[in-house]
């Protein structure tokens, strides 16, 4: 899936990074009720594949900040169908950002998926396996995203009520 360019810098999601307000809509189905994903992820470029794969097929609303920090504040005022965080990241790491978040708000916590380059660190990958939160290893194809993404947002997910 091509994103699509700016003459300046690249994908056009880009130039609006960390600024979710800024960025233009993206083209694709359109929704009835108004679901929103999170992204975490300090990497522009695949926050950027990332928002435009979610707007594109599921037409959601797309937030996305930079450090777990920011998305403490985030889900603090907000909520999210889906989370997706990368784990490595400046100021609040994913995996303390997930901790806080199953305590905090368990229900938000059973839809979140961590997006990493480091899932084959034997130490990182036993302590996720014991947390059960699905794991899309970088780099990743869009069909590899939308199959553990995707069920959190087309509806085929067996969620608890939040």
């Amino acid at each position: 899936m091509d994103a699509p360019t700016s003459p300046r810098s690249g994908p056009a999601c880009l130039d609006s990074f960390g600024h979710p307000e800024e960025a233009e809509p993206a083209e694709g189905p359109v929704r009835e009720k108004n679901i929103r994903v999170l992204v975490v992820e300090d990497e522009a470029l695949v926050a950027c594949l990332i928002r435009e794969i979610v707007r594109g097929r599921f037409a959601c609303e797309v937030d996305v900040v930079t450090n777990g920090v920011a998305a403490f504040e985030r889900l603090a005022q907000t909520r999210y169908a889906l989370v997706v965080s990368d784990v490595r990241m400046p100021e609040m790491n994913g995996a303390e950002l997930y901790l806080w978040l199953r305590e905090a708000q368990p229900a938000t916590a059973q839809s979140f998926v961590f997006v990493t380059a480091y899932a084959e660190e034997r130490h990182f990958e036993t302590e996720l396996a014991d947390w059960g939160v699905p794991i899309v290893a970088k780099p990743f194809t869009e069909s590899q995203f939308l199959a553990v993404c995707g069920p959190y947002l087309d509806g085929s997910m067996d969620l608890p009520a939040r």
